[in-house]
């Protein structure tokens, strides 16, 4: 819902300021009044921080000495002042005069306890002969502390105090929506009056600031000066009690979300009166807004390969706005720095139609380490805000380093049979085949014979996503098979239990759990085949 606030000048005037305040809040009435002008009564109303009550405490308004007559308890006099407590906002329950007590403008009002719906209404003013304000325009406080006797001895002021403006130049300001969304069009429309009786308002200027993610399209009638997001209209002279306007056009850009869910475009006016002087006020719109706020990353894995192994790169965007992205797709990742990497596959999915609002999508690379260095990928996205198009920031990944095999440090996974577990001659023969000569592989993969095969469905799995891989396997003759999966640092981290199968094409699954039943962390695992006639190895990237 729109919401439209009147203000003094540049500081912002609230009923109430935000729960979150440390103190009480204050409001007062009325917030206006036009130079020397009379009114019947002032009323301030007090309200205990959000949420919590308030127990035999007090509350000193120190009253402006620009307005007169003097408080008082008087019950004939002008200043009366008295005091209500409005149980749950709505039924009155009168504080006794004498817990009120006044010292000059001073007026403290003692002993009162308010519940966290409660409020304490003061008057100022018996409504018979009432107040008269000051005869200079400006903004005039009223200073409200409180204090909870069950808490602290001693006052404390609020941290948002109310004040009156008096002037007789105003302005007031609609929008033609109540809602913003990208590539819309809103019209603003600013109304001034000088409610001066006897004088013209001379040098009135009124000056609009264009909130961020709205552009300024056109005026009427035609600016005079701008300076960055802050137009300047110079009125000239308004006569005594009269009014104009000005109409402001602006269009609301893709990504407006981004700052923020409401949008608030607040204007000042300003002008003299050869009687009371500088008169101004400010007045603010704040409208909703709806847009999509898209915050990617992106991440590669493992952070080091050796060349000729694959790197996954997953890039990952969040939708945190209160509408839904749509025809999100990626741009291709950038490497930086040194090393190169060729691309074997991707994006998946190349497009994806619609992101909602508070949920998030990815896009999957794989790349093949060409040649040593030390680099990241950064990358950045196009999805369309209510069809408007829209270019995500650019991120980084990870760095990412390709290093070239080193023999001497290679591990080479080997079946060590167990007690009851007898290896045939050809297990043994590939099994010491391969510790008395390690540094025939230059990656960590364990000898292979010409009978024994092994071949993956997929090169990499997403534990979080739920992956699995399909373990392809064909031997040449029958007898016992096992599967042991290993890490890059050469721990057992899955057995699979030994079967007997015929010869042939056979198969498993794994699900990326280790033997406790719990997914493994990203990086490389090699798969590691037993069966008649030796063992064969295939490597698999594992990422969250």
């Amino acid at each position: 819902m729109k919401k439209t606030a009147i203000t003094a000048m540049i500081l912002v005037l609230t009923a109430f300021v935000s729960a979150s305040a440390s103190t009480g809040t204050a409001l007062i009435n009325p917030v206006r009044l036009a130079p020397t002008a009379y009114h019947p009564v002032i009323t301030i109303t007090y309200k205990p921080p959000a949420g919590t009550a308030f127990d035999t405490g007090a509350v000193a308004v120190q009253l402006n000495h620009s307005f007169y007559p003097e408080p008082s308890t008087v019950t004939t006099s002008g200043g009366q002042v008295t005091a209500v407590i409005m149980v749950n906002g709505q039924s009155p329950m009168n504080v006794d005069p004498s817990q009120i007590t006044i010292d000059g403008f001073a007026v403290t009002i003692n002993s009162i306890s308010l519940g966290a719906a409660d409020s304490l209404v003061i008057t100022y003013g018996a409504g018979t002969s009432g107040i008269y304000g000051p005869g200079q325009a400006g903004e005039y406080p009223f200073i409200i502390s409180e204090k909870d006797s069950s808490t602290v001895s001693d006052f404390t002021p609020l941290d948002s105090q109310p004040f009156i403006i008096v002037t007789n130049m105003t302005i007031n300001k609609t929008c033609s929506s109540d809602m913003i969304e990208a590539g819309n069009t809103v019209t603003y429309y600013l109304s001034y009056n000088n409610y001066d009786t006897g004088n013209n308002m001379t040098n009135v200027s009124v000056t609009d600031t264009m909130p961020a993610g709205l552009t300024f399209l056109s005026s009427q009638p035609t600016i005079s000066s701008y300076n960055g997001n802050i137009y300047t209209w110079n009125v000239g002279s308004v006569a005594s009690v009269g009014t104009g306007g000005i109409t402001v056009t602006a269009k609301a850009a893709s990504g407006i979300a981004s700052y923020g869910f409401t949008s608030t475009n607040n204007a000042v006016i300003s002008g003299t009166s050869p009687a009371s002087g500088s008169n101004g006020m400010s007045v603010s719109d704040t409208v909703n807004v709806n847009g999509a706020i898209m915050n990617p990353s992106i991440t590669a894995a493992p952070a080091t390969v050796v060349t000729g192994d694959a790197i996954t790169v997953v890039m990952n965007i969040q939708n945190s706005g209160n509408l839904a992205a749509t025809n999100i797709s990626p741009s291709s990742p950038v490497l930086s720095v040194t090393g190169a990497a060729v691309l074997s596959s991707g994006p998946v999915p190349a497009n994806i139609s619609s992101i909602s609002p508070n949920n998030a999508a990815s896009f999957t690379w794989v790349y093949t380490a060409a040649s040593a260095g030390t680099f990241y990928f950064s990358n950045h996205a196009y999805v369309y805000d209510n069809g408007q198009p829209l270019m995500t920031s650019v991120v980084n990944s990870n760095s990412v380093a390709i290093v070239e095999p080193s023999p001497t440090s290679t591990f080479i996974p080997v079946y060590t049979p167990t007690m009851t577990e007898t290896p045939s001659a050809s297990e043994t023969a590939t099994a010491t085949s391969a510790v008395s000569n390690p540094t025939e592989t230059s990656t960590p993969t364990p000898a292979a014979t010409i009978a024994v095969r092994v071949l993956l469905d997929r090169n990499y799995i997403n534990t979080g996503n739920g992956d699995t891989v399909l373990i392809r396997y064909k031997a040449a003759k029958d007898g016992d098979c096992w599967i042991d999966i290993y890490n890059l640092n050469g721990e057992l981290v899955k057995k699979f239990p030994r079967v007997s199968l015929k010869a042939g094409e056979n198969s498993a699954v794994w699900d990326g759990s280790n033997n406790n039943g719990q997914k493994v962390g990203q990086g490389i695992y090699f798969i590691v085949v037993h069966q008649p006639g030796g063992t064969a190895t295939s490597k698999l990237v594992v990422i969250k």
